[in-house]
């Protein structure tokens, strides 16, 4: 028989997760069973034996409240913590936005630039408002807006948050204080019954005799389905190792004739939990009603036990809370924020923008004054000397000219005009050409240039 690496792996699959599921219902088995056997133990034993037990499995229901207390607490503060950092980034944008501002409030435009500025603007008509700064060209709306906006928001959902908190600790306080008053009053019960212990009927006995059975059985389930896993492991082993082949070979026929059982104990598992699940509702039911017959505490042990369990008030109300908790995490209040800064950021952008262009524009003036000094030179030094010399030269060849011909010129063919016009030079005028700049100081630009440096070009 040819002995396949991967038959072996699903082997060893299959035998693994029978023996890991098999576990898990052993264990639940276990719990109900001994959840059986606690209840049955109370009524063999007297109020004054039972009382301390009893009284020990509230104590750990209190403890257990105050950690799911201090649970939804700790949420509390891990949200408080999420909500403090989306609200802070949303500040700190408001207050650079703020700074920026104090940038342009405190930066007045150059004095040479406003008054240029303010001629301008009268040759059309009348300026609007006094202009100083720079502050002074740009809209505060968007500002007052977004401040307005980032306060209304913290306002209600800070509003609604301690809404949020206080009623969801209030309730849950008094459904813990309700269970403490209950408790105390069942440990009071027990201690002061006169009452003799009640006696455990036959059908309580014969289940716990059914149970021992039932565990026996599990447990040689469980033995058995382990033995199958360590065979087919060892099948691995034997695969890979030094091993007679013929004995690999019988071990991998058994452990394969042995898988095909495996879904018959798991089916022997279930029918065993099935069993003990109906013992131990059989022996809730019968306990509640011995415990009711012998006057006990009104709140009797299955209502004790339903305080731990899923079923629980005190459980809804805890994940009622957390999941109010949680909304808040996930609502509008984040996208809120998010906007907010997403807003603030590009105004500080724009704002910025206007001061470097503000900047740059008095730089552009200044490059424009100097290439009109420099062509100012040109035409006042380098065009007039040029000119200068042509002028000399025209004079001499005229000269030339009148001397070689002019008395040979008949007058009525020159005229005497004519020839003042001959013996002239033609006239140039050079009209420079002047743009309207104003005049820029370098302290006008020295705080610019220092926050453009160290805040926008790093």
């Amino acid at each position: 028989m040819d002995i396949s690496l991967r038959r072996v792996s699903e082997l060893i699959r299959e035998a693994g997760s029978t023996l890991q599921a098999a576990q898990q219902t052993c264990s639940k088995t276990d719990l109900l069973m001994l959840k059986t056997r606690s209840l049955c133990d109370d009524f063999n034993h007297n109020h004054s034996i039972r009382s301390p037990y009893i009284a020990a499995f509230l104590e750990s229901q209190c403890r257990l409240m105050e950690r799911i207390h201090e649970c939804m607490a700790h949420q509390q503060r891990e949200l408080q913590t999420e909500i403090g950092t989306i609200r802070g980034l949303a500040e700190r944008k408001i207050r650079d936005l703020e700074r920026v501002v104090a940038v342009l409030q405190d930066t007045a435009i150059d004095e040479g630039y406003l008054e240029f500025l303010l001629k301008e603007r009268n040759r059309d008509s009348k300026p609007e408002g006094e202009i100083r700064t720079l502050f002074d060209f740009i809209s505060t709306n968007n500002m007052e807006e977004l401040k307005s906006e980032l306060e209304v928001t913290l306002a209600n959902h800070e509003r609604e948050f301690k809404q949020c908190i206080s009623s969801s600790f209030e309730k849950f306080d008094a459904v813990m204080g309700g269970y403490r008053t209950q408790f105390r009053a069942v440990v009071a019960d027990l201690a002061t019954s006169a009452e003799g212990e009640p006696s455990l009927p036959e059908e309580l006995a014969e289940i716990l005799d059914d149970n021992d059975e039932a565990g026996q059985e599990m447990a040689t389930i469980i033995q058995n389905l382990t033995q199958h896993y360590d065979q087919c492991m060892k099948v691995r082993e034997m695969q890979s190792g030094a091993y007679d082949p013929s004995e690999t070979r019988e071990l991998f026929g058994v452990v394969s004739n042995d898988s095909a059982e495996l879904p018959k104990a798991a089916k022997a598992l279930e029918t065993v939990q099935i069993e003990v699940i109906e013992n131990y509702e059989f022996c809730v039911k019968e306990v509640n009603a011995l415990a009711q017959a012998n006057a006990l505490s009104p709140l009797n042990l299955a209502s004790l036990d339903l305080v731990g369990s899923d079923e629980s008030p005190l459980q809804t109300l805890m994940k009622s809370c957390l999941t109010s908790l949680r909304r808040f995490s996930n609502q509008q209040f984040k996208k809120d924020m998010e906007s907010i800064s997403d807003f603030s950021e590009d105004l500080i952008g724009h704002y910025n923008q206007f001061i470097k262009s503000y900047y740059n524009m008095m730089i552009e003036i200044r490059r424009r004054k100097t290439v009109a000094a420099k062509i100012n030179k040109i035409i006042q030094e380098e065009l007039r000397l040029k000119m200068e010399q042509v002028e000399a030269s025209e004079a001499e060849r005229r000269g030339n000219f009148w001397a070689e011909n002019g008395d040979f010129l008949p007058n009525d063919l020159v005229l005497p005009d004519f020839i003042k016009y001959l013996a002239s030079l033609p006239r140039f005028e050079i009209i420079q050409y002047e743009e309207h700049l104003p005049d820029i100081k370098d302290d006008s630009l020295l705080k610019l240039e220092k926050y453009i440096v160290y805040n926008l070009d790093g």
